[in-house]
């Protein structure tokens, strides 16, 4: 296989099909479940095994006549068929295909040839198996086969016209025909028909279209069961065979689309065929692989390598030797866990199994090579020039199939980079600098967005690529290193890019101009990244495509990309603001400098695995770039040290003593080399990622002692703070003109009814007593009260059946405290309570996108929602972050009806200066919760609003009504004043108060996006 091996073999963002069945399998279970799955397929005993291959040895004599040489041959090749033996099968079909006239053994022999990617010979034997059709049925069966042939080498002009005389002469010949075979031929071609639909659907992105297609396969395919005779008639495995392939085909369709839960139905609907149909021991071992690779793909490494061991086993118990190339890429998925786990020794190990038995046979050495894997283990172990050897091997043969600028050839090149760059000597850092340079260049490119993802290794291995590269600025004084702001950008950009541009895309529709450039441009990305799919082996291609293929395909994409250039440019002169937000380029020391006040500076932080790199940035152009030397591991203990004192949900029914020489060292090792930029700056705008995006910066102390005044050097004290996603959102806001603000002061949500016969509706409990910190921020006494927080997810919240999910969504924990919040607030702006204030039951979706579409929402200051936050995966279905609205009853048949999804927000109306996420815990400590808070804050950026004020943790009740009313009176009394300085002023204030002293009173609340006024 030529190329995909390279990146993760088929484990990209788009799987095939059986890769594709299994990712959505047991998304939260282990591989222990799977051995229900093993039990329920029928198996053949040890003795029907050996008579079957008793069967396919017995030799045919070279003089029998025709009669009993189609019974022979017919009975071996089915007793391949029924041992999963493609071997026996391919030579018993090459005997057969020679020896007698009949079609159907050029046929499936030009099958087998196919699929091994023999693709000339096989459609040499596929036209003669035409020609010699024995009558009208059985030639429009292999015309539809011919159908799928075509659309699977990209030629999807002669799939739909072949496609359409296919289903024509079904339509003529099913009223002449007589008798249950000529019947059943005519299905079969309607099945693989419905296949080619299918395929060609997916290709264009037609989800819905594909879907629909491959479920009329099945339907066709368990018709056609139905007309079988009796249970020992010939076309039985091959009915059996056409319905695995119909709903293996509708999985793919699904998961393409990315409808997860309806994949895992229909997985399930797969193993419960086996009550009814034999499935070979060979699909068996490819499930085990399909499910090995989805949880690669999903970084659950642990649980990959017990569901390879279980493939290898059935492989095993097939004859197949080590070096087999099925088993071969077992091995292969097992090192690349090991290696996502960290696990170089177990991965070495493998390798020298594979070296022992591959001897100096050097076909088998090419076999096992596995050069990615191999140079990744070699580079853990201190044999770098071996592995930059390997890298450029593999970049070589990148670029002669994708092209220099594919993100595959980049990353190729790039890990050359790192592999040199690592064996520390002059020479090879000379060598390694215009690798990496050339590697970041390409892999920033717009024409790769989609392949910068957390699949499998590909994180691991940007990260690496990234940091050596940054490594490599650090250590010249050409201005490498200030300029490589422009990496940190790019790497915090991309990881909700996809999901704001698509829900952007989808809220143009209100521009018709607009829509249809967009919806132009989306469609030419598409067929783009079909081809781009295709190529690199991620979208169930053959595995040896053909220079020809692979020219004519590489052709397309360049004329795609091109008519795409042209219409991004109409887009971005057009309508700047649209392609600002969803496309922002990579910001630059200038862009930066060219958008701060005098009295502002921005910092970017970007860790890695081995360091933290800084940059600083002035309006007077000035900045700093530094390397802090703090592993990812060592920073993480240390924010988890500051988290550990700072969430109620950590520090449990004690309010724990702040652990301030985490924060003293954290600024130290951070902050203080910028000194020279940040000093006398009133404002700090933070863009951060990682284990950094999970902490307040205000938290951090400036020196070891205290003031003058016995108080904290907290760096709020110092100067105002807000957060961004990444400086490019950032920027956008800036650059975006500022249109009128709303004159009215509020509108907001709160207390969600979760469950519609809450009492909580109707009357609010008191105030639960506030549990406050000494002096001191030491621990208290009392037991901690806090607000009610939603913690759990999707996996042990949920059921994943629909009628349960909607039942269990009134058991998310209320927020009746939020209404004294929220009124609290409405006083300080001088709103109308009783008309502002949607509470309860009246706090639901429909009652947001009405306030949109009437215009109420645009004419408001601030927008609030005192509710829960939810990221994708959260609940069944939910595939973009949310925010949970009030129950209607729609939940019962649409279980995602209450929230208020990302798409939602893009369709908002905004012109608000402020939006409120209180109680959403949008920026929690689990990690990837970051994601959520970029993408709803981008998205609420997009529907007009100028920032976002959202909590770390879960906040106490008191001073969080105390903090944010504070900082909305000052905002009002002060209209010259920035946002970010009103929360400071109402951080300081409520810091204050006796018994609120401890960060985690004052400090919960984030100000993402524009911190100006």
């Amino acid at each position: 296989m030529p190329m995909s091996r390279m990146n993760n073999g088929r484990l990209g963002k788009h799987l095939g099909s059986l890769a594709f069945i299994l990712a959505c399998l047991l998304p939260t279970g282990t591989p222990a479940q799977y051995t229900e799955i093993e039990s329920s397929f029928k198996r053949l005993s040890p003795a029907e095994q050996a008579n079957l291959r008793e069967l396919i040895a017995e030799p045919v004599p070279a003089n029998a006549m025709y009669e009993s040489l189609r019974r022979q041959f017919t009975a071996k090749s089915m007793a391949a068929v029924r041992l999963g033996d493609a071997r026996a099968r391919e030579a018993v079909l090459e005997q057969a295909a020679r020896r007698l006239p009949d079609a159907v053994w050029k046929m499936d022999l030009g099958a087998i040839l196919l699929a091994r990617g023999e693709v000339e010979q096989g459609n040499r034997w596929r036209a003669l198996a035409l020609q010699s059709a024995p009558d009208p049925q059985v030639r429009v069966l292999y015309m539809a086969f011919v159908t799928v042939d075509l659309a699977r080498q990209l030629d999807d002009t002669g799939s739909t016209q072949m496609l359409r005389e296919v289903r024509e002469d079904v339509k003529n010949q099913t009223a002449t025909v007589r008798g249950n075979g000529q019947v059943l031929q005519l299905r079969r071609a309607l099945v693989h028909g419905a296949l080619a639909e299918s395929m060609l659907a997916q290709r264009a992105s037609q989800h819905d279209t594909a879907i629909r297609a491959a479920r009329e396969a099945e339907d066709h395919a368990r018709s056609a069961w139905g007309l079988l005779p009796n249970m020992m008639d010939p076309n039985r495995p091959l009915l059996a065979a056409d319905i695995g392939l119909a709903v293996s085909r509708r999985l793919e369709a699904q998961r393409a689309a990315r409808r997860y839960e309806d994949a895992e139905r229909t997985l399930n609907e797969y193993v419960q065929l086996s009550s009814s149909f034999e499935l070979s021991p060979e699909l068996m071992a490819d499930l085990y692989l399909r499910a090995a690779e989805i949880r690669f793909d999903r970084r659950v490494f642990s649980d990959v390598i017990e569901l390879a061991k279980k493939s290898d086993a059935v492989l095993l118990k097939l004859g197949a030797d080590a070096m087999h190339p099925a088993r071969i890429e077992r091995s292969r998925v097992m090192l690349s866990a090991w290696l996502g786990q960290g696990l170089t020794r177990e991965a070495s190990a493998a390798l020298d199994q594979l070296d022992e038995l591959a001897g100096d046979d050097e076909s088998l050495k090419r076999r096992a090579s596995l050069p990615l894997e191999r140079g990744l283990v070699y580079m853990a172990t201190e044999r770098e020039v071996e592995a930059s050897v390997l890298f450029m091997e593999l970049a070589d043969r990148a670029e002669q199939m994708y092209g220099t600028e594919h993100y595959f050839a980049a990353q190729s090149r790039g890990l050359q980079g790192v592999a040199l760059w690592r064996a520390d000597s002059k020479a090879s850092r000379d060598e390694a600098i215009p690798l990496l340079r050339s590697a970041m260049h390409h892999m920033m490119s717009p024409a790769n967005a989609e392949y910068v993802e957390k699949i499998g290794l590909r994180l691991d291995l940007r990260n690496r690529i990234t940091e050596a590269y940054l490594d490599a600025a650090s250590q010249t004084d050409d201005g490498a290193g200030l300029a490589a702001l422009q990496v940190a950008d790019w790497i915090q950009t991309g990881v909700v890019r996809e999901a704001v541009e698509d829900a952007a895309a989808r809220s143009a529709a209100a521009n018709p101009a607009l829509a249809h450039l967009v919806r132009r441009d989306q469609e030419l990305r598409n067929e783009s990244r079909a081809l781009r799919k295709y190529l690199d082996g991620t979208g169930g291609a053959i595995d040896s495509l053909l220079p020809a293929l692979a020219k004519k395909s590489r052709n397309r994409i360049d004329e795609l990309e091109q008519q795409r250039g042209e219409l991004q440019s109409r887009i971005k002169v057009q309508f700047p603001e649209y392609e600002q937000v969803v496309r922002p380029r990579p910001a630059g020391m200038a862009d930066v400098a060219e958008r701060l006040a005098s009295d502002e500076a921005l910092v970017a932080l970007l860790p890695t695995d081995r360091a933290v790199f800084v940059w600083a940035v002035a309006s007077d152009g000035r900045s700093v770039f530094h390397r802090a030397d703090l592993s990812r591991f060592e920073l993480s203990q240390l924010v988890r040290r500051l988290r550990r004192t700072l969430d109620f949900n950590e520090m449990g029914d004690r309010v724990a003593p702040f652990d301030k020489s985490a924060a003293i060292d954290l600024y130290a090792r951070l902050l203080a080399p910028l000194e020279p930029v940040l000093k006398d700056k009133n404002h700090l705008i933070i863009a951060s990622s990682g284990a950094l995006a999970e902490i307040p910066f205000g938290v951090l102390i400036t020196k070891p002692e205290t003031g003058v005044d016995g108080a904290t050097p907290w760096l709020i004290r110092q100067a105002a703070v807000s957060h961004q996603p990444s400086i490019s959102a950032w920027l956008a806001l800036r650059r975006t003109s500022r249109a009128m603000v709303g004159q009215e002061p509020l509108m907001a949500w709160g207390d969600p009814t979760f469950a519609r016969d809450r009492s909580s509706s109707l009357s609010k409990p008191p105030l639960a007593p506030v549990i406050r910190a000494t002096a001191s921020a030491g621990a208290v006494s009392s037991p901690l009260v806090r607000r009610g927080v939603f913690v759990k997810r999707a996996a042990s919240f949920f059921s994943l059946d629909d009628t349960a999910a909607a039942a269990r969504y009134g058991e998310i924990p209320p927020l009746p405290e939020t209404r004294d919040e929220l009124r609290a607030i409405a006083a300080a702006l001088g709103a109308n309570a009783a008309a502002d204030l949607k509470l309860g039951a009246e706090a639901t979706r429909e009652s947001v996108l009405a306030a949109s579409q009437s215009g109420a929402l645009a004419r408001k200051r601030v927008v609030a929602f005192a509710t829960h936050g939810l990221m994708a995966g959260d609940l069944p279905h939910l595939s973009q972050p949310a925010l949970a609205m009030a129950a209607t009853g729609k939940e019962n048949r649409e279980p995602l009806a209450p929230l208020l999804t990302l798409d939602d927000v893009m369709s908002l109306k905004l012109n608000a200066d402020w939006v409120l996420l209180s109680a959403c815990n949008t920026a929690a400590s689990d990690g990837s919760s970051a994601e959520a808070l970029s993408g709803l804050a981008r998205g609420f950026f997009y529907a007009g609003a100028r920032s976002l004020l959202a909590t770390y943790w879960a906040v106490e009740s008191e001073s969080a009504m105390l903090l944010t009313t504070t900082t909305f009176a000052h905002y009002v009394a002060n209209p010259s004043t920035r946002k970010s300085e009103s929360l400071r002023r109402a951080m300081l204030e409520t810091m204050a108060r006796p018994g609120f002293e401890h960060p985690a009173f004052w400090a919960a609340y984030a100000l993402v996006g524009d911190g100006g006024r």
